[in-house]
């Protein structure tokens, strides 16, 4: 028994379900920023550190590595945490 979905043709549109198109093209204006680029800069440009709560942690540090990718700082500059209670403090080290 055939089944009306065993097409490549939608039966109540009639379009193909599968199709080639173009490759889009992409807004390159936010490719390798970050949304913590002005705390990260003022960090290393100030010398200071911020505290974070535990929660939020992972994610801000993946985004200061991330930062660091994208702007050459690797082997430049170091990240650091100290862990104190329920927060963490992070910091740049420029080497």
């Amino acid at each position: 028994m055939k089944t009306l979905f065993a097409s490549d043709t939608n039966p109540w549109t009639g379009k193909k379900e599968i199709e080639f198109v173009p490759i889009p093209k992409s807004n390159p204006r936010n490719k390798g920023k970050t949304s913590h680029d002005d705390m990260f800069n003022r960090m290393i440009d100030d010398k200071v550190a911020v505290s974070i709560a535990e929660p939020k942690f992972p994610s801000v540090r993946r985004t200061a590595q991330r930062f660091m990718a994208n702007n050459g700082l690797k082997g430049k500059v170091s990240l650091r945490q100290r862990k104190e209670g329920r927060y963490y403090t992070m910091w740049f080290e420029v080497k």
